[in-house]
């Protein structure tokens, strides 16, 4: 045998060998395998939308199976995806794609969302069958409400703020929401309370307007009051007390403060020196509330109110040391208290 029968024959096997593997690619491809993967359905919400969408009766994210069927090349590799992390089947429900933004409610057939949808495309595989048939959404019109921000540190517990500029917000809600029970709420981590102490720092407040649901608000600017090591420890030996009563009850009763030393003894305080040289000037210190019907009463009791300036109390600049001491006392006709004497 010559060297060119020899060369002729070889490419002959090496084409024979080329179109063997060709044909078994294309076979391995041709071949359709299916299988079944975790998959998500949550629904899309708009940030600034009027609108609120979510699933009846059901938490989104909804869990659910999915069957795809495909080449086994394809399928190998979602599983493969899936499994490493790379691919996550989720699908969202935008309703103003699906033209399902009007309120009301709306039955929303999965399997054939989800054979529409992109990611499917993107795949290249088809839908077999997912685990739910439907499920019901609900579109909800909200309305723009004025809210007052709360700031809160990580805990969840308020922060006593100096200032809020603004200190109301407006942002949607649901109509039967009232501004009393929520709250646009901003929570500070250590760090920004402490640049909060020494300014004004900008942060955005989140409202829930429904369980697990959150909506963003217009940025604020805090300030919060300076830290607790800028009060001092302060004394009053003794406390000058006032009575808030109204006008119908004026020259009618006079008030006998029942334990009159116990409420106006020494009191101990913490306060900045300006909020100090304020509050002890006051006409008086403690303040004790009487209603008309007092009188009906052998002995009432009250908690006192410590009159602090109201601009320094704001600012966390002054505060009582301990608990506010309960007052005890009787209505007495006017004249009668001096009889008794």
């Amino acid at each position: 045998m010559n060297k060119i029968q020899v060369t002729s024959q070889l490419k002959k096997l090496l084409l024979v060998i080329f179109l063997t593997v060709l044909i078994w690619a294309w076979a391995y491809n041709a071949l359709e395998d299916t299988t079944t993967q975790p998959a998500t359905l949550s629904i899309y919400q708009s940030p600034d939308s009027a609108l609120l969408v979510e699933f009846v009766d059901r938490e989104s994210p909804i869990d659910f199976e999915i069957t795809v069927k495909g080449p086994a090349s394809g399928i190998s590799e979602l599983e493969r995806k899936v499994l490493t992390g790379e691919e996550k089947l989720d699908f969202v429900f935008n309703a103003k794609t699906e033209r399902k933004d009007s309120p009301g409610r709306y039955v929303l057939d999965v399997l054939q969302f989800v054979k529409n949808s992109a990611k499917i495309e993107v795949l290249g595989l088809t839908v077999e069958s997912v685990s739910i048939d439907t499920v019901e959404v609900e579109v909800e019109q909200l309305v723009q409400k004025q809210l007052t921000v709360q700031v809160l540190d990580e805990n969840g517990l308020p922060l006593e703020h100096e200032d809020i500029k603004p200190s109301f917000v407006e942002t949607y809600v649901r109509p039967q929401s009232t501004t009393d029970s929520l709250k646009a709420r901003v929570t500070l981590t250590p760090d920004q309370i402490e640049k909060a102490r020494k300014g004004y720092i900008t942060a955005q407040p989140i409202v829930e307007i429904s369980p697990n649901e959150f909506r963003q608000a217009a940025a604020v600017q805090i300030k919060l009051p300076p830290t607790a090591d800028t009060l001092e420890n302060k004394l009053l030996p003794y406390l000058r007390v006032g009575f808030l009563m109204g006008d119908q009850m004026e020259g009618r009763y006079e008030v006998e403060l029942i334990n009159a030393n116990e409420v106006v003894s020494t009191t101990r305080f913490q306060a900045t020196d300006e909020a100090w040289a304020v509050y002890e000037n006051m006409p008086y210190q403690i303040v004790i509330p009487v209603y008309e019907n007092d009188a009906e009463q052998e002995k009432v009791t009250r908690e006192v109110i410590y009159n602090f300036p109201h601009e320094f109390l704001e600012k966390g600049e002054i505060k009582l040391t301990g608990s506010p001491r309960t007052a005890e006392f009787r209505l007495l006709p006017v004249g009668e208290q001096n009889q008794q004497q």
